[in-house]
Protein backbone atom coordinates (compact mmCIF):
# COMPACT_ATOMS: atom_id res chain seq x y z
CA UNK A 1 0.00 0.00 0.00
CA UNK A 2 1.29 3.16 -1.01
CA UNK A 3 1.60 5.93 1.51
CA UNK A 4 1.78 10.00 0.62
CA UNK A 5 2.45 12.58 3.13
CA UNK A 6 1.86 16.16 1.30
CA UNK A 7 3.23 19.54 3.23
CA UNK A 8 1.42 22.07 1.97
CA UNK A 9 -0.23 25.08 3.64
CA UNK A 10 -3.20 25.59 1.04
CA UNK A 11 -6.63 23.84 1.38
CA UNK A 12 -7.53 24.43 -2.43
CA UNK A 13 -3.71 22.84 -3.24
CA UNK A 14 -4.04 19.77 -0.98
CA UNK A 15 -7.41 18.62 -2.41
CA UNK A 16 -6.67 18.87 -5.66
CA UNK A 17 -3.68 16.80 -5.16
CA UNK A 18 -5.68 13.84 -2.91
CA UNK A 19 -8.20 13.95 -5.47
CA UNK A 20 -4.99 12.74 -7.76
CA UNK A 21 -3.59 10.62 -5.43
CA UNK A 22 -6.82 8.19 -5.09
CA UNK A 23 -7.64 8.34 -8.61
CA UNK A 24 -4.01 6.82 -9.36
CA UNK A 25 -4.00 4.42 -6.30
CA UNK A 26 -7.70 4.20 -4.64
CA UNK A 27 -6.48 2.33 -1.73
CA UNK A 28 -3.48 4.70 -0.96
CA UNK A 29 -2.98 6.53 2.64
CA UNK A 30 -2.53 9.85 2.74
CA UNK A 31 -1.18 12.45 5.63
CA UNK A 32 -1.34 16.06 5.22
CA UNK A 33 0.66 18.11 7.30
CA UNK A 34 1.13 22.06 7.29
CA UNK A 35 4.22 22.52 9.65
CA UNK A 36 7.49 20.94 9.75
CA UNK A 37 7.21 19.32 13.14
CA UNK A 38 3.96 17.63 12.71
CA UNK A 39 5.56 16.23 9.18
CA UNK A 40 9.06 14.95 10.72
CA UNK A 41 6.99 12.89 12.81
CA UNK A 42 5.10 11.33 10.41
CA UNK A 43 7.76 10.49 8.18
CA UNK A 44 9.32 8.81 11.00
CA UNK A 45 6.51 6.75 12.33
CA UNK A 46 5.54 5.69 8.97
CA UNK A 47 7.10 4.47 5.61
CA UNK A 48 5.81 7.02 3.19
CA UNK A 49 6.31 6.01 -0.39
CA UNK A 50 6.03 9.55 -2.05
CA UNK A 51 6.78 13.37 -0.58
CA UNK A 52 4.46 15.83 -2.07
CA UNK A 53 6.13 19.26 -0.31
CA UNK A 54 5.30 22.96 -1.01
CA UNK A 55 8.66 24.89 -0.91
CA UNK A 56 7.61 28.23 0.54
CA UNK A 57 5.67 27.13 4.09
CA UNK A 58 4.89 30.78 5.20
CA UNK A 59 4.30 33.13 2.28
CA UNK A 60 4.55 36.06 4.57
CA UNK A 61 8.26 35.56 5.41
CA UNK A 62 10.62 36.82 2.94
CA UNK A 63 12.74 34.09 1.14
CA UNK A 64 11.41 31.24 2.90
CA UNK A 65 12.23 27.74 0.98
CA UNK A 66 11.57 26.03 4.79
CA UNK A 67 10.02 23.11 2.09
CA UNK A 68 13.62 22.66 0.90
CA UNK A 69 14.45 22.20 4.45
CA UNK A 70 12.49 19.65 4.90
CA UNK A 71 13.79 18.10 2.18
CA UNK A 72 16.90 18.29 3.08
CA UNK A 73 16.61 16.94 6.95
CA UNK A 74 14.29 13.98 4.52
CA UNK A 75 17.25 12.95 2.44
CA UNK A 76 19.66 12.78 5.91
CA UNK A 77 17.49 9.93 7.18
CA UNK A 78 18.64 6.76 5.76
CA UNK A 79 14.82 4.72 4.79
CA UNK A 80 14.31 8.50 2.70
CA UNK A 81 17.31 8.61 0.51
CA UNK A 82 16.24 7.57 -2.48
CA UNK A 83 12.04 7.59 -1.92
CA UNK A 84 10.67 10.08 -4.58
CA UNK A 85 9.63 14.21 -3.56
CA UNK A 86 8.04 16.48 -5.67
CA UNK A 87 8.12 19.99 -5.09
CA UNK A 88 5.08 22.37 -5.40
CA UNK A 89 6.11 25.61 -6.26
CA UNK A 90 5.84 28.70 -8.30
CA UNK A 91 9.62 29.39 -7.62
CA UNK A 92 12.56 29.03 -10.21
CA UNK A 93 15.48 29.95 -8.28
CA UNK A 94 15.62 26.53 -6.39
CA UNK A 95 15.35 24.32 -8.78
CA UNK A 96 19.02 24.18 -9.64
CA UNK A 97 19.62 23.56 -5.88
CA UNK A 98 16.97 20.79 -5.45
CA UNK A 99 17.77 18.47 -8.32
CA UNK A 100 21.65 18.54 -7.63
CA UNK A 101 21.18 18.15 -3.93
CA UNK A 102 17.99 16.43 -2.60
CA UNK A 103 17.71 14.49 -6.02
CA UNK A 104 14.35 16.26 -6.36
CA UNK A 105 11.86 13.76 -8.81
CA UNK A 106 10.10 16.28 -9.72
CA UNK A 107 8.16 19.46 -10.12
CA UNK A 108 4.36 20.81 -9.72
CA UNK A 109 4.01 24.48 -10.59
CA UNK A 110 1.52 26.42 -9.25
CA UNK A 111 -1.50 27.14 -10.27
CA UNK A 112 -2.10 23.37 -10.61
CA UNK A 113 -2.88 21.89 -13.73
CA UNK A 114 -4.40 18.24 -13.81
CA UNK A 115 -3.18 16.29 -16.24
CA UNK A 116 0.86 17.93 -15.99
CA UNK A 117 0.05 16.90 -12.05
CA UNK A 118 -1.23 13.60 -12.72
CA UNK A 119 1.40 12.66 -15.12
CA UNK A 120 4.28 13.20 -12.59
CA UNK A 121 2.24 11.82 -9.48
CA UNK A 122 1.56 8.40 -11.36
CA UNK A 123 5.32 8.63 -12.47
CA UNK A 124 6.54 9.23 -8.55
CA UNK A 125 3.66 6.23 -7.84
CA UNK A 126 5.51 3.60 -9.69
CA UNK A 127 8.94 3.86 -8.11
CA UNK A 128 9.86 1.10 -6.30
CA UNK A 129 12.18 1.00 -3.46
CA UNK A 130 13.24 -1.30 -1.07
CA UNK A 131 13.20 0.60 2.39
CA UNK A 132 16.16 -0.54 4.56
CA UNK A 133 15.28 -0.70 8.20
CA UNK A 134 15.48 2.66 9.75
CA UNK A 135 18.43 3.62 11.86
CA UNK A 136 17.41 7.11 13.21
CA UNK A 137 14.75 8.60 15.46
CA UNK A 138 13.21 11.89 15.62
CA UNK A 139 12.10 13.96 18.27
CA UNK A 140 10.93 17.19 18.84
CA UNK A 141 11.92 19.85 21.49
CA UNK A 142 11.14 23.25 21.93
CA UNK A 143 10.11 24.05 18.42
CA UNK A 144 13.84 22.27 17.53
CA UNK A 145 13.69 18.60 15.60
CA UNK A 146 16.45 16.38 17.00
CA UNK A 147 17.50 13.60 14.28
CA UNK A 148 19.28 10.35 16.61
CA UNK A 149 20.68 7.39 15.53
CA UNK A 150 19.52 4.59 17.13
CA UNK A 151 23.38 3.56 17.34
CA UNK A 152 24.64 6.53 18.71
CA UNK A 153 22.63 6.01 22.13
CA UNK A 154 24.29 4.44 24.83
CA UNK A 155 21.33 4.57 27.84
CA UNK A 156 18.20 6.21 28.33
CA UNK A 157 16.52 7.23 31.87
CA UNK A 158 13.48 8.80 33.07
CA UNK A 159 13.15 10.55 36.13
CA UNK A 160 9.84 12.40 36.92
CA UNK A 161 8.57 13.65 33.98
CA UNK A 162 12.15 13.89 32.59
CA UNK A 163 13.47 11.88 29.92
CA UNK A 164 17.51 11.96 29.55
CA UNK A 165 18.85 10.54 26.08
CA UNK A 166 23.10 9.89 26.91
CA UNK A 167 24.89 9.46 23.32
CA UNK A 168 28.12 8.87 22.34
CA UNK A 169 28.42 13.20 21.94
CA UNK A 170 26.12 14.33 24.17
CA UNK A 171 23.03 14.15 26.70
CA UNK A 172 19.51 15.44 25.53
CA UNK A 173 16.75 16.10 28.07
CA UNK A 174 13.47 16.05 27.35
CA UNK A 175 10.03 16.42 28.87
CA UNK A 176 6.52 14.00 29.13
CA UNK A 177 8.14 11.36 26.93
CA UNK A 178 8.12 8.21 28.64
CA UNK A 179 10.81 5.71 27.88
CA UNK A 180 7.96 2.91 27.16
CA UNK A 181 6.92 5.15 24.02
CA UNK A 182 10.81 5.54 23.50
CA UNK A 183 11.52 2.03 22.91
CA UNK A 184 8.36 1.60 20.62
CA UNK A 185 10.36 3.83 18.33
CA UNK A 186 13.25 2.54 18.25
CA UNK A 187 12.10 -0.68 17.60
CA UNK A 188 15.61 -2.28 17.51
CA UNK A 189 17.01 -5.42 20.06
CA UNK A 190 19.78 -3.76 20.72
CA UNK A 191 18.08 -2.22 23.11
CA UNK A 192 17.05 -3.84 26.65
CA UNK A 193 15.33 -2.64 30.42
CA UNK A 194 17.79 -2.14 33.05
CA UNK A 195 15.58 -1.01 35.58
CA UNK A 196 12.29 0.53 35.54
CA UNK A 197 12.60 3.60 33.43
CA UNK A 198 16.10 2.86 32.68
CA UNK A 199 16.90 1.24 28.84
CA UNK A 200 20.52 0.36 27.79
CA UNK A 201 22.27 -0.33 24.40
CA UNK A 202 23.87 -3.80 24.04
CA UNK A 203 26.66 -2.17 21.73
CA UNK A 204 28.02 -0.46 24.90
CA UNK A 205 27.89 -2.88 27.66
CA UNK A 206 31.36 -4.24 28.85
CA UNK A 207 30.20 -6.81 31.11
CA UNK A 208 27.18 -7.79 33.56
CA UNK A 209 28.09 -7.96 36.86
CA UNK A 210 25.30 -9.80 38.45
CA UNK A 211 26.69 -10.51 42.01
CA UNK A 212 26.35 -6.78 42.56
CA UNK A 213 23.34 -6.24 40.05
CA UNK A 214 25.39 -3.92 37.58
CA UNK A 215 25.66 -3.46 34.35
CA UNK A 216 29.26 -2.19 33.50
CA UNK A 217 29.04 0.15 30.31
CA UNK A 218 32.47 0.54 28.04
CA UNK A 219 34.40 3.69 29.72
CA UNK A 220 33.84 6.41 30.05
CA UNK A 221 29.92 5.58 30.46
CA UNK A 222 30.48 4.44 33.91
CA UNK A 223 28.02 1.70 35.50
CA UNK A 224 23.91 1.52 35.29
CA UNK A 225 22.28 -0.47 38.38
CA UNK A 226 19.86 -3.27 37.39
CA UNK A 227 16.39 -3.60 38.79
CA UNK A 228 15.28 -6.15 40.85
CA UNK A 229 12.87 -7.31 38.16
CA UNK A 230 14.68 -6.94 35.48
CA UNK A 231 17.34 -9.08 36.50
CA UNK A 232 15.76 -12.41 35.61
CA UNK A 233 15.02 -11.38 32.17
CA UNK A 234 18.03 -9.37 31.48
CA UNK A 235 20.62 -12.37 32.46
CA UNK A 236 18.03 -14.50 30.18
CA UNK A 237 19.13 -11.78 26.95
CA UNK A 238 22.63 -11.88 27.52
CA UNK A 239 22.79 -15.47 27.75
CA UNK A 240 20.60 -16.48 24.34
Amino acid sequence: MKKALILEDKTQEVEALKQIILKLEPEAVIYTMSDLPTAYMCAMEHDISLFLVDIVLHPGTMGDTSGLDFAKGIRAISKYEFVPIIFITGLSDPQLYAYKELHCYGYIEKPIFYSETEERIASALRFELTVPENDTIVLQKDRMIFSIRKKDIVYIESQGNKLSITTVDDTINFFYLTTKKLMEMLQSDDFFWCKRGTVVNKRYVQQIDASHNMVELIPPYGKIPIGIIMKRELLKNFSD
